[in-house]
Order: structure tokens, then C-alpha cells, then sequence
């Protein structure tokens, strides 16, 4: 779901710190994603993770491994992300995805999440435009 690769993840990453930029954030600890990121060797085919600020979240990333993808692992990572949110009281959450990922632009909107503006430039290699999409509690 994301352009980013699973590949950079080892049976031990998920749970872990991970740097991105400047930026750190944590993963969704490995228990919650369950059987929704690992295969039945252990490997890990996909992660997902959120920055919390004020009872909102701001969806990091959703990352399956290429050859795992249109398998429902994306759905199934964002599913635990939002209940992992829900339970600490998140009530609305935001993402950044490039235009031109339609399959998880639909994935995001299937689970009530909906664009509410496009921050020019944001992505780079290639650079592209990103839409800002929202998942509001009081709008479900």
C-alpha cells in the first residue's frame, strides 16, 4: 500500500524504533498486528505506525512487502491502527498518500477516511503531490 518497502523490516523491527528523515516514530508493537503482518515462518511482511498528538494520530505509514500486496494485509494493518487509536482514545486521524496510489487512496476511503485538501510537491523520488485525507469520529 505504501511506496515504501517492507524489505527494510527483520523478524525483530516491528515494535521497534525506526527513523524516517528526521522524524521518529513508533511501530504498532508486533502482538497487536498479529497474524495481519506475519507469514507462519515469522516473517514480517508488512507494518504500519502513527505519531499521537492531542487525540489525533497522523498515520505514518501502511507498508506491505510488494509481493504481498492486494491480499488484504493493508486492510488488515489499518484495521488494527485505527482499533489500536480507538482504544487510547483517538478520535480522528490523518494521512498523507500520493495521488496517484488510486488502490490505496479506495483502501482509506473504505474505512471512512476522506480527502480533504492536496499538499503540493510533498513527495519526492518521483516528486508528486500528496492528498490529505481525514478519518473523524464525529463524521462516521
Amino acid at each position: 500500500v505504501s511506496e515504501h518497502g517492507a524489505d527494510r523490516f527483520d523478524g525483530n523491527t516491528v515494535g521497534e524504533e525506526y527513523r524516517r528523515g528526521c522524524r521518529v516514530a513508533a511501530l504498532m508493537p508486533r502482538d497487536m498486528l498479529g497474524d495481519a503482518a506475519t507469514l507462519g515462518d515469522g516473517r514480517i511482511v508488512g507494518g504500519a505506525g502513527y505519531t499521537e498528538l492531542c487525540g489525533e494520530a497522523n498515520i505514518d505509514n501502511v507498508v506491505v512487502a510488494q509481493s504481498y500486496r492486494a491480499q488484504g494485509i493493508g486492510q488488515a494493518l489499518l484495521q488494527a491502527l485505527i482499533a489500536h487509536g480507538e482504544a487510547r482514545r483517538i478520535t480522528a486521524f490523518t494521512l498523507e498518500v500520493r495521488v496517484s496510489n488510486a488502490a490505496a487512496i479506495h483502501m482509506y476511503e473504505k474505512f471512512s477516511f476522506s480527502s480533504e485538501g492536496i499538499r503540493p510537491g510533498f513527495y519526492e523520488r518521483p516528486r508528486e503531490d500528496a492528498v490529505i485525507m481525514w478519518r473523524r469520529q464525529d463524521k462516521i
